[in-house]
């Protein structure tokens, strides 16, 4: 396990009655959740509640838990929310151990697993360059903040996903109709359908037994981002999105598209930290446009490779001209407690709202003119 961080900044506290608790600093090191499941035992469950509960009282408040999974081992609020409500005892102000036992395979940080309609994070320093599973995630958001060394990414549905630069490959399986933020050495698509991915590749994408696909590159915010892009030796203007290799490849038939420049989301995720860890959004690639959409894909070794498989490869049409002044629709995301729908929901909401404002404005024109 990491080195303990002692607390620090201004107290906080969000219980009536309840002692206030300091920020604590990030965990240095392999995180002690690290083997969480259902077979964790007894002795590792009690030394976690133990380090939960700085008053020794046998009962941790939720600003405790917030700063122990928060703050400590870099979760999302949302996350340290939906636990201490689901977990905490009856009287709902405190969490003891055997709610803690009850859960504690869910607090895993990198195997995340049967979720649904839940906001999750791991944020920057949580990972420990680890791999991370997802699996059967559905109507979710998982916002991977950390360099991984490896990612699975299994029967998911409905969700948003981003995943930092990952040093290894991100294996996206079994996917239906969510869209993703991917940043890796190798990105790697089986049996997806109808999903939308902005990609960083360092190499090129390959898919398999895959429809309805629409890429587009990368185009997220977060702390860090660029730092992280940076320490993986990920060049930001040598991105291979859109250079992909399809190993199910027929003539005259292609399986994914370009999307067009206002069909992109411009994710902005903004962090609750503790001050020592606060840093401002950042993202180290060039804002996509029209022209970069269309762009012919960039050249590299593994096409020769690939290329003596045999297999036909059918490029997409490029994008239409845009009739008007538009780009990506942005879509902020708040650390803090869920209070609203999560998953493509949320998106197609949002694009509602977009679609509305534009005829609103579209019919203001028109009678003004």
């Amino acid at each position: 396990t990491g080195r303990r961080e002692a607390a620090e900044g201004p107290p906080r506290s969000l219980v009536p009655g309840v002692v206030a608790v300091q920020r604590r600093g990030r965990l240095q090191g392999l995180s002690p959740l690290a083997r969480a499941s259902k077979r964790s035992t007894e002795a590792e469950i009690q030394a976690v509640f133990e380090d939960m509960d700085l008053g020794h009282t046998g009962k941790v408040s939720l600003d405790q838990f917030r700063g122990y999974v928060g703050d400590y081992l870099g979760y999302g609020q949302a996350e340290a929310h939906a636990f201490f409500e689901r977990y905490a005892a009856r009287n709902g102000h405190c969490l003891e151990l055997p709610g803690l036992k009850a859960g504690y395979a869910d607090l895993n940080p990198f195997c995340i697993a049967k979720r649904r309609g839940e906001v999750l994070v791991r944020k920057p320093g949580s990972l420990n360059g680890q791999q991370v599973n997802l699996d059967e995630i559905e109507e979710s958001e998982v916002y991977v903040c950390d360099v991984s060394g490896q990612v699975f990414i299994d029967f998911c549905r409905r969700s948003l996903i981003l995943t930092g630069p990952c040093q290894g490959a991100v294996c996206i399986r079994d996917c239906d109709n969510c869209t993703l933020w991917v940043a890796a050495q190798q990105v790697r698509i089986k049996n997806c359908k109808n999903c939308t991915f902005h990609l960083y590749s360092k190499t090129e994408p390959t898919i398999v037994t895959s429809t309805g696909l629409t890429l587009a590159p990368w185009c997220a915010s977060y702390p860090q981002c660029a730092d992280q892009f940076a320490s993986a030796g990920f060049v930001p203007e040598r991105n291979l999105w859109n250079a992909v290799f399809d190993f199910s490849g027929v003539q005259e038939t292609c399986n994914w598209c370009i999307a067009q420049v206002d069909d992109l989301v411009e994710l902005d995720l903004e962090l609750d930290e503790p001050p020592s860890e606060v840093h401002g959004l950042s993202n180290p690639c060039p804002a996509p446009t029209h022209e970069m959409l269309c762009a012919a894909p960039l050249a590299s070794e593994e096409a020769a490779l690939q290329n003596a498989h045999g297999i036909p490869q059918s490029r997409p049409s490029l994008p239409t001209s845009p009739a008007r002044p538009c780009g990506p629709l942005k879509f902020g995301v708040r650390d803090e407690r869920l209070a609203r729908p999560a998953g493509a929901t949320a998106l197609n909401e949002l694009r509602t709202v977009q679609q509305q404002r534009l005829v609103l404005d579209i019919v203001k024109r028109a009678a003004s003119s």
